[in-house]
């Protein structure tokens, strides 16, 4: 997977929680989406973070 190290995006919040289903895996087995309890919908793993974020 891409390494986020450090970076301010959806994947490094400690309050996302990565979306296992099968429809949401890339090629390589790892988690494309994020689920987060302040958003309605599901976020993107890349996507920059919003104002609640909290590193890992």
């Amino acid at each position: 997977m891409i390494d986020y190290t450090g970076k301010k995006v959806c994947l490094n919040c400690k309050h996302a929680t990565p979306d296992m289903k099968f429809a949401n895996l890339d090629l390589e087995g790892n988690p494309t989406l994020v689920h987060c309890p302040f958003e309605k919908f599901a976020r993107i793993r890349s996507e920059a973070a919003c104002s609640h974020f909290e590193m890992k």
